[in-house]
């Protein structure tokens, strides 16, 4: 009599149950995986911006309290009531001729050489998530107007309510969001060196004439400016 055998091989049933089961799995650590990824690039982000913040501590130190301002450079003294151009050429950095001057390359003197050695993404100067370097050469950050335009440390009344950098776009979410975008969330230093991620729709803004550009000061005056004071108002 033959004794029977039993197949130890998968059957198409159970490998189309083991391969269910990976793909649940799969589908519960992929978000983790991305949010961790995530957290890590933002820590990242957040200390480049903590090293930008105390070198301009330091330029600041060694220029009676100011910080760098537009009117170093040549071109943008030819626009001095242009705002909308000195805040792309020198607080952004985006539309930059070749040897024009921006706040970045004025602070970058006082950033050590091993925090500025890195190109691109592994740059202080860079968000980590900032991948389009094209669209940002110099920096993923933007100075405020307010100091970019004479603001003095003297005349700031509340250092830890000034935002002193801020990144360009929400580059942490899922869809990067601009600053002028009221669903933004961006890393922020602050004239005190603290930093935090603020939504903008949860803050005040302030403008720039007739401007929605979003640029923080103090407190709410509930009116808009005409200048680079940059007064707050409710949106």
């Amino acid at each position: 009599m033959k004794r029977q055998t039993r197949s130890t091989a998968f059957t198409l049933v159970e490998m189309l149950v083991v391969l269910a089961i990976i793909a649940i799995l799969a589908g519960l650590l992929v978000p983790v995986i991305r949010s961790e990824r995530h957290k890590a690039l933002q820590s990242v982000c957040i200390d480049n911006m903590h090293q930008l913040g105390l070198a301009l501590t330091m330029y600041s130190q060694d220029f009676d309290g100011g910080y760098p301002g537009y009117m170093v450079d040549a071109r943008d003294r030819q626009h001095p009531s242009n705002q909308v151009y000195w805040h792309s050429h020198f607080c952004r950095g985006t539309h930059d001729s070749s040897g024009q001057v921006n706040w970045a390359l004025l602070t970058r003197p006082y950033v050590t050489r091993e925090l500025r050695k890195g190109e691109g993404r592994n740059s202080v100067f860079f968000c980590p998530a900032d991948t389009d370097r094209n669209a940002r050469p110099f920096t993923s950050f933007e100075l405020k107007m307010y100091l970019a335009a004479g603001g003095r440390t003297s005349g700031i009344q509340d250092a830890a309510g000034m935002a002193m950098i801020w990144e360009q776009w929400d580059f942490h979410a899922p869809v990067h969001y601009s600053e002028f975008d009221l669903r933004a969330t961006l890393d922020t230093v602050f004239v005190d060196g603290h930093a935090k991620s603020l939504r903008l729709s949860d803050t005040t803004s302030a403008r720039f004439g007739d401007g929605p550009n979003l640029h923080w000061r103090f407190k709410s005056t509930g009116g808009a400016s005409s200048s680079s004071n940059g007064s707050d108002v409710i949106q």
